[in-house]
């Protein structure tokens, strides 16, 4: 059950969110070595500064907060996942689908090197970003950047669920 998410969850995408299993190049998984969740953070920490852009997938092209969660997931083999189609700005249950479908586990509390998804402005989720502990990287549009700070009592108030990322105990 999806933490705060109601009382059933929705696995895959509406008529309005194209999704996709990016193809597997990278062997089976026994040849895969652990990754823990510091690698989460050095990963997104080597984004910091690349540009925002809605739907953006990599460091030369630019990144969203959706963008940025599966472009680590990417890197570091733990997900194939893509999401694609969604709005800007939206208020739903998106991103929670998404992180299912992606093979995200929900927590009860997040901790350093997962995903967390915000609600920043009331309503449904509308961000997401790495808990560092007591801080997040995001793709922040206001900033124009991915950017890491400290979260306050405001943004720990917004956290609405945490997802561990895929293959991570």
């Amino acid at each position: 059950m999806i933490p705060h998410y109601g009382d059933e969850a929705m696995i895959g995408c509406g008529p309005d969110i194209a999704c996709s299993e990016k193809s597997d190049s990278t062997g089976s998984a026994q040849n895969r070595r652990a990754v823990s969740q510091s690698d989460i953070l050095v990963t997104a920490r080597s984004a910091l500064g690349t540009p925002f852009r809605h739907q953006g997938r990599t460091p030369q092209h630019g990144f969203d907060c959706v963008g940025l969660i599966l472009w680590v997931a990417w890197e570091l083999d733990l997900s194939r996942y893509d999401q694609s189609g969604y709005p800007r700005s939206f208020r739903d249950d998106r991103l929670l689908k998404g992180a299912v479908a992606a093979g995200f586990t929900p927590v009860d509390w997040p901790e350093t090197g997962d995903m967390i998804c915000l609600s920043l402005e009331g309503g449904g989720v509308s961000h997401a970003g790495i808990t560092t502990g007591k801080g997040i990287i995001h793709a922040c549009e206001r900033v124009g950047k991915v950017i890491e700070h400290r979260m306050d009592a405001a943004w720990r108030r917004s956290i609405h669920c945490g997802f561990r990322f895929p293959g991570i105990e």
